[in-house]
């Protein structure tokens, strides 16, 4: 999900940084500072977001979790 995301949200910024470059005046609509920095803060978001609740699940026995069902 993460990949479909992140490939939606650079085809628009693209699209949007052509719209950008034609209304403001020496600015560059396509910087790669700003895409890698987005992409590494999407990239730890996404490790955050998936690594916090496994470490909790993987801290749980199996069979107590399945007990509790």
């Amino acid at each position: 999900m993460a990949l479909i995301g992140a490939g939606v949200g650079l085809a628009g910024a693209f699209g949007l940084g052509r719209i950008a470059e034609t209304q403001l005046y020496g600015m560059s609509g396509r910087d790669p500072f700003v895409f890698g920095s987005s992409f590494a803060v999407l990239t730890l978001v996404v490790l955050a977001a998936s690594w916090i609740p496994a470490w909790r699940a993987s801290r749980i026995a199996p069979t107590q979790a399945l007990r509790h069902e």
